[in-house]
């Protein structure tokens, strides 16, 4: 059976990205056997000279604070917005490379660090651009799953690959002319859709449905323990999306 590909673009800085985790984990978790899906991770902080954000009007790290402050109201997902004010990162290129040097041994892996860089900067208002926060994710990664392989990964961040791997992400933003964050592309057969910004998670759904009508009748597993399972940390917003809608097992 065809699946569904998804290419996710985003940055473990993009706080509309972190706003978008309760629906799209819940999207995955829902069309897992259905989907396959890749991060394209796009640099949206090369660094801050001559950085501009013209839709949300940022050009200065103390200007992100506010927009992280009405993306928390908007979704309900905690942000640590006073880092912009406190211990600004000055390039999310570094954490982009991490991710990318963790996918190189599994994808499973980068969409893990992905998450912890996440959760460092955003629950724990840590600087993710530091590289010794960066080695305490990957440290935490390796500790959950015994067969990351910590000193590949240095290797790796450190060196070419992992560099030459964000690169090619970097290529691919460019190339489908990507400038908002996060973005889906969903593809099935010849037919494309493209979604940007922050969604509700009917909204995606309905993007599988028109591309896969019989997706309609897919069973929602509503075992809020396999859930927790899946993805191994779920914030009280996530559950909450998760239980929406649904009759879920306790």
């Amino acid at each position: 059976m065809d699946r569904i590909d998804i290419k996710y673009f985003t940055d473990p800085l993009c706080c509309w990205s972190w706003a978008l985790e309760p629906q799209w984990r819940k999207l995955i978790f829902q069309y897992k056997d259905h989907l396959t899906w890749q991060y394209v991770l796009g640099g949206l902080i090369p660094s801050w000279n001559g950085f501009v954000d013209n839709i949300n009007s940022v050009s200065r790290p103390a200007q992100m604070g506010p927009l992280w402050m009405h993306a928390q109201q908007l979704s309900g997902m905690p942000m640590a917005h006073r880092i912009w004010i406190e211990n600004a990162p000055a390039s999310s290129f570094p954490p982009c490379v991490a991710i990318k040097s963790a996918a190189l041994q599994s994808n499973r892996y980068g969409e893990s660090l992905l998450r912890k860089l996440r959760e460092f900067c955003h629950l724990k208002g840590k600087n993710i651009c530091d590289t010794t926060v960066i080695y305490d994710a990957a440290a935490e990664l390796a500790t959950q799953h015994p067969s990351f392989q910590m000193q590949k990964f240095l290797e790796d961040f450190q060196g070419k690959n992992g560099q030459d791997s964000f690169r090619e992400d970097w290529k691919e933003t460019k190339r489908w002319d990507i400038n908002r964050f996060p973005t889906l592309i969903l593809n099935k057969g010849t037919n494309t859709i493209q979604i940007s910004g922050y969604r509700s998670f009917d909204a995606l759904r309905k993007a599988l449905y028109y591309l896969d009508p019989l997706l309609q009748n897919v069973p929602l597993n509503s075992d809020i323990l396999e859930y927790r399972e899946f993805w191994g940390t779920l914030l009280p917003r996530e559950e909450s999306e998760f239980f929406s809608g649904t009759e879920v097992q306790a």
